[in-house]
């Protein structure tokens, strides 16, 4: 049973990754990136943020426009190492929020950035960012489900950026 689900993950993973050779070269909409200090930790902000339908792992257009800036951003500077973080919101399928992050993790790589440069980590539901915890509450809004069905771009050495300015 367990190499049946192994298996039926692997395919959706594959099937998604054949959707992004049939998408044209990298085009990005604005190459508006801020670089922020969050707690202890230093993460990258696009112009638009990355998020996945409910219980979907496609990544849709206005997302890969948005890839394309990370993507150019990080051939830009090659040293730079990122955490692709992928959350769930409470309504989403736990174990979709590590296949999206691989899925994420491929498309930068099929256009580039190289392998060891990123890291893909599912969080699921570890880190909402708002009170929406509890299926039963109704007062979520698809708009706060949204926000915690999200993609953190995490910089993990960001000494490698000192001649960046960072919005704190």
């Amino acid at each position: 049973m367990k190499q049946v689900k192994l298996i039926s993950k692997l395919l959706l993973v594959l099937i998604i990754a054949l959707q992004f050779f049939s998408f044209s070269s990298p085009e990005p909409i604005d190459n508006s990136i801020k670089i922020v200090k969050k707690g202890d930790g230093v993460y990258m902000y696009l112009s638009q943020s990355i998020n996945f339908e409910l219980n979907k792992t496609n990544i849709n257009n206005n997302c890969k426009k948005q890839l394309f800036t990370l993507i150019q951003q990080l051939k830009k500077n090659p040293e730079v190492k990122v955490e692709i973080g992928v959350h769930n919101d409470i309504r989403t399928k736990e174990d979709l929020s590590q296949i999206r992050a691989n899925a994420l993790k491929s498309f930068l790589e099929n256009y580039g950035v190289k392998p060891d440069n990123v890291i893909a980590v599912g969080y699921g539901v570890k880190k909402l960012i708002n009170d929406c915890t509890s299926k039963k509450k109704q007062k979520c809004t698809e708009m706060k489900h949204r926000a915690n069905r999200r993609v953190e771009i995490k910089i993990l050495n960001p000494d490698v950026l000192s001649n960046t300015i960072v919005v704190k």
